[in-house]
């Protein structure tokens, strides 16, 4: 991570919490260097966000079921988008994403789409499996858990096992329509 993304505070929001001028003060670099880099205050949050997502580390291996691998993924994922610093800047994300068509697709590139092609890996092995029907499009089930990412970052309940709940129920309903028959 570079100085001015480990500067740029975890807990902000897009909003006036955070300001270029706090980010290059923390940094030790002048605004004109942040500009020249980041066209916006959310371009320098998702950059900051996304490099400490990576630090997290790779999500699991596929076991030999692809439904307790979906379960595993999807309350992973409900677990920290719905950790309250994470939630804050995942919610200023989704917002600024419906004004700058700019900053929609960068959010797509360094958030969604990595959660996509995991999506997509654990339904692409249960059909290998021979868990999931031959005929169910995974990108189907990639497009659905990247609403859920955005139905948990804005409404999921703050209480206990509200993820695994949440997991559980989602990972119910896609056996349904994609468990082979």
């Amino acid at each position: 991570m570079g100085k001015v993304t480990i500067a740029t505070p975890p807990a902000m929001q897009i909003t006036s919490e955070i300001t270029i001028e706090k980010i290059a003060q923390r940094a030790g670099v002048g605004k004109p260097t942040i500009y020249r880099r980041w066209k916006t205050k959310a371009d320098v949050v998702l950059e900051a966000y996304a490099a400490r997502a990576a630090l997290r580390g790779a999500p699991t291996l596929p076991s030999d079921d692809a439904f307790a691998d979906l379960q595993d993924f999807l309350e992973r994922l409900f677990t920290v988008t719905n950790h309250p610093t994470n939630n804050r800047a995942v919610r200023c994300f989704i917002a600024e994403s419906q004004y700058d068509a700019d900053f929609r697709a960068k959010f797509y590139d360094v958030f969604l789409s990595k959660r996509r092609a995991a999506v997509m890996e654990i339904m692409a092995h249960g059909q290998k499996l021979g868990q999931i029907r031959a005929d169910f499009d995974p990108d189907v089930a990639a497009d659905a858990v990247l609403a859920l990412c955005n139905s948990a970052a804005t409404t999921l309940p703050r209480r206990k096992n509200a993820e695994a709940d949440a997991a559980m129920k989602w990972v119910e309903l896609f056996l349904l329509g994609t468990r082979k028959r």
